[in-house]
């Protein structure tokens, strides 16, 4: 009857036949063994050497890297950093707070232009408009295509009886007596 292996794969022990025999058997099994546990060994150490090289390419890519960081960082905080205090008459100070100055004034000038540009279309639209109507009012307000005599001057009055406006001359005898 076979022997049914052991719930760890592997063969239960055969029966010894002599100590000469069972230590020979025992050798040879782990010399076979002891061959496959070297050649596991040679093999991991082959890994071993390849994961080395490319671990050291990870770490020199690393270094690289961290370096570029630090310079990022160095240069994206430079702005941020505060400038050393120095006294209002220092030249740099001086043409420093210059630039600022002259920046926020052309801003401002740039806005205050294109206001005035709409002022000015503003305004000239307004006067033509004024200009037509007194055109108008000049035209209708003149009774005669004769020019006026010198000594005529048009009075204004309102007349209370028709509350309207008319115009009439002078009297002879108020320009005599101013004359």
């Amino acid at each position: 009857m076979p022997h049914a292996p052991s719930r760890f794969g592997m063969p239960p022990p055969r029966k010894p036949l002599g100590d000469v025999d069972a230590n020979t058997h025992m050798a040879e099994t782990l010399s076979s063994q002891f061959g496959c546990l070297l050649d596991a060994v040679k093999e991991l150490n082959s890994t071993m050497k390849s994961q080395k090289s490319a671990v050291e390419g990870v770490k020199s890519a690393l270094d690289t890297h961290t370096k570029k960081f630090e310079i990022l960082t160095r240069e994206a905080e430079k702005d941020d950093q505060p400038y050393p205090e120095k006294p209002l008459n220092d030249d740099s100070t001086s043409s420093g707070l210059y630039e600022m100055a002259l920046m926020r004034t052309k801003e401002k000038v740039e806005r205050w232009n294109g206001r005035i540009d709409v002022t000015f279309i503003f305004v000239a639209l307004f006067s033509a408009v004024i200009t037509g109507f007194a055109v108008l009012v000049t035209q209708s307000i003149s009774t005669s295509t004769s020019p006026t005599p010198p000594g005529l001057v048009l009075h204004l009055y309102r007349d209370p009886q028709c509350s309207r406006i008319s115009f009439a001359s002078i009297p002879s005898f108020v320009l005599g007596a101013s004359q």
